[in-house]
């Protein structure tokens, strides 16, 4: 990992220069400083607030989004990927992680989401063709392998996907977890959710925490997992971020509202299980009608 990669111009390698100027550095605090505050605003955004998502607006990310992309402004090539990863991306910092790649920064190539810069390395892996199975037959399997061999995990996931009959195939899929936990663990999003999918019990927890924790993403996947290890304190967590920072959370509302109703998990205050399935009910016509939670909690004889 490059901490503090300075953006560079490309001009002199034939690439167009930014659309922007460039952060005014002598004016600019440190990149170090600049990353603490973004790292204090992303933790500063955990914390619980049961006004949510009945009592308060939508959680917005555009502020801890923001503090990562002048982060990343400032050198800091993680902060860039971080910013990319946070719920809704930045393209100013998605601009500055294409720079970075450009500039032979390999985890930088990584940082960049699927279906964006066809340009630079990695493009096969981030290509529709190649991430929709349903119109594989456009995608180079050749230019997966180059890009495995290169460190490209999600390259590795979906060679390994399609091309099971390859006489490498085991030593291609033994590629794919060391890479993305990495990549996982540095804040890029993408190699979470191909951590997700591997064999490894503390690899699942890394990569499911990480999303999470930076993209407000599969934290109901979490609580889950923390039930069937009877962890309830922080499957209640888990639970109550995907209910109040999702950006759709009336089915992990209803969720944890049923978990509560049922004594699976303890309710932070009282009546916080019902009011999660009323809210979630109320608000959301297509629950109403496919899921039974509704139903079978609205029922006047329902109690906690």
């Amino acid at each position: 990992m490059i901490r503090g990669l300075v953006v560079v111009s490309l001009i002199a390698c034939g690439a167009p220069a930014p659309s922007a100027p460039m952060h005014n550095r002598a004016a600019a605090p440190p990149a170090s400083d600049l990353v603490r505050r973004a790292e204090r605003a992303l933790s500063d955004s955990l914390a619980s607030d049961l006004r949510r998502p009945t009592l308060a607006p939508p959680y917005d990310p555009s502020g801890v989004r923001a503090r990562f992309t002048e982060a990343c402004r400032g050198g800091d090539a993680p902060s860039c990927w971080k910013a990319i990863s946070i719920d809704g991306g930045d393209s100013a910092a998605l601009e500055l992680a294409r720079q970075n790649c450009l500039a032979h920064d390999l985890m930088s190539c990584r940082g960049l989401p699927a279906f964006t810069a066809d340009d630079a390395p990695g493009a096969a892996g981030r290509s529709r063709a190649c991430q929709d199975s349903a119109i594989f037959g456009t995608c180079d399997p050749r230019a997966l392998r180059r890009e495995c061999a290169a460190g490209f995990a999600v390259s590795c996931q979906w060679l390994a996907a399609y091309a099971p009959r390859v006489a490498d195939w085991d030593a291609i899929k033994a590629r794919i977890a060391p890479l993305a936990r990495a990549g996982c663990k540095a804040g890029i999003a993408a190699e979470c959710r191909a951590l997700v999918l591997e064999d490894s019990d503390d690899d699942t927890l890394l990569a499911l925490r990480q999303l999470c924790t930076l993209a407000r993403d599969r934290c109901a996947v979490l609580g889950r997992r923390y039930l069937r290890t009877a962890e309830r304190a922080r499957a209640r967590n888990a639970f109550e971020r995907a209910c109040q920072y999702e950006a759709k959370p009336e089915a992990s509302c209803l969720e944890l509202g049923m978990a509560y109703l049922s004594g699976q998990l303890s309710e932070p205050v009282t009546g916080r299980g019902q009011a999660l399935i009323d809210w979630a009910c109320a608000s959301s016509g297509l629950l109403r009608r496919i899921d039974p939670g509704c139903k079978r909690a609205l029922l006047p004889a329902a109690s906690p």
